[in-house]
């Protein structure tokens, strides 16, 4: 009898000892303030902070799932974002949150076969953004007939990527469109502008043999359609001048010096029509 009384004691105190612990509030994990806060900064945007806190917990919990799992999903959802700014030709936005991902490839590189993207794929879609931006640049600035700046765009590029055929071929390009409008103007008698984007292409043609390309015109082309505009807007001006429409002449002149500084004729022609103007006016007055 002792014994069963012994007996049923023991086991209403299991029976209590388990309703206690099923009381007792569970303990959070240690990982998962770490996952709030990367759900947290990946929704405010602020993507590096969202994988440098999976990071540090995926190398302080490497064996967690839930924590292995925050990381992909953290990561992808970048990729995703990325893929979607590419479709949408949102270029600047695609190449940021590709070199994002990128950059910070050696820390999540474990992970690299549960992924849908690898370091290659990041690499060609940021060369890809930036040389779409780069020839949206060159074409406002052709639109805008600064050709020297958009000669400087294509040009201004790192020794790495000098090596590129693609970006190489992307400033011959430039060229060739440049020496098209330059053909265009003179056609048009535009001298001004002819002149300015032939001054340009003959600034910049050895950078062009520099990066081993083969142009449909040459050196002395350039140096005759600069002949042919200096000598137009040498005569025009003369004629204007005669004629007393010294404004004009100004213009044309000035014109030339835009593209020819280092003309000292017309610099002079320019200082005197400005002389015979102050001359005039004071006739008037």
């Amino acid at each position: 009898m002792k014994a069963l009384t012994n007996g049923r004691t023991l086991l209403w105190a299991a029976l209590a000892a388990a309703v206690l612990a099923s009381c007792a509030p569970s303990r959070t994990p240690a990982f998962e303030p770490a996952l709030s806060q990367s759900r947290q900064y990946f929704q405010a945007g602020e993507y590096q902070k969202a994988i440098d806190v999976n990071a540090s917990s995926f190398n302080k919990h490497p064996r967690e799932r839930a924590v292995r799992e925050e990381y992909i999903r953290t990561l992808e959802g970048i990729e995703k974002q990325a893929r979607a700014a590419m479709s949408a030709e949102n270029y600047a936005s695609a190449e940021r949150l590709s070199s994002i991902l990128l950059d910070n490839y050696a820390k999540y590189k474990g992970l690299a076969k549960s992924l849908s993207f690898s370091a290659a794929v990041l690499d060609r879609r940021i060369r890809l953004c930036r040389a779409a931006l780069e020839g949206r640049r060159i074409a406002e600035y052709l639109q805008a007939g600064e050709y020297d700046k958009a000669l400087g765009t294509a040009r201004a590029l790192s020794p790495s990527e000098l090596k590129d055929p693609g970006r190489a071929a992307a400033f011959g390009k430039t060229m060739e469109d440049i020496k098209r409008r330059a053909d265009l103007a003179a056609e048009s008698k535009d001298y001004i502008k002819s002149g300015r984007a032939y001054a340009a292409l003959a600034r910049r043609h050895d950078d062009a043999s520099k990066l081993g390309l083969k142009l449909p015109f040459s050196r002395e082309a350039l140096a005759e359609g600069l002949k042919v505009c200096r000598s137009e807007l040498t005569r025009r001006g003369l004629e204007l001048y005669r004629k007393g429409e010294l404004s004009q002449a100004i213009a044309l002149w000035e014109g030339l010096l835009q593209f020819d500084p280092d003309n000292a004729e017309i610099r002079k022609a320019v200082e005197t029509a400005r002389e015979q103007q102050k001359k005039l006016q004071k006739g008037c007055l």
